[in-house]
Parts: structure tokens; C-alpha cells; sequence
């Protein structure tokens, strides 16, 4: 499949890069220095801070952009 790549990981990021990742496209995400909570977070395993859902299975590699 392809590599989707979702710029901004708050709740539309997020809401976009699961059913790609649910169609099986590998998901890249790159946040704003705004969402570096987030990215710490799935970068960790663990749950979404906002939406408290696990995303292990979806996330690719993920970065925050300068």
C-alpha cells in the first residue's frame, strides 16, 4: 500500500491516519511544536493525550516539525 503522511497529530491528525491505517497504508505523522505532547506520548506507546485511545497499531514514525 502507500505512505500516507499526516501533517498534525491533534484530533484531525489523528482522526485521518487511523482508517488509513485500518486500510493498511503506513502512517507517518508530523506535528507542530504545538502537538510535541502528543508526538511524545505515541512515540512512548503510549495513549492519545486527548482523544485516551491507543494507537500503537497505526503509528509509523512520527516527528515534530520546527
Amino acid at each position: 500500500m502507500s505512505i500516507v503522511t499526516i501533517i498534525g497529530a491533534g484530533m484531525m491528525g489523528s482522526a485521518m491516519a487511523r482508517p488509513a491505517s485500518d486500510n493498511g497504508h503506513s502512517v507517518r505523522l508530523i506535528g507542530s511544536p504545538l502537538d510535541g505532547a502528543i508526538i511524545d506520548a505515541l512515540k512512548a506507546g503510549k495513549d492519545h493525550p486527548t482523544l485516551k485511545r491507543s494507537f500503537s497499531a497505526v503509528w509509523g514514525p512520527c516527528w515534530v516539525a520546527a
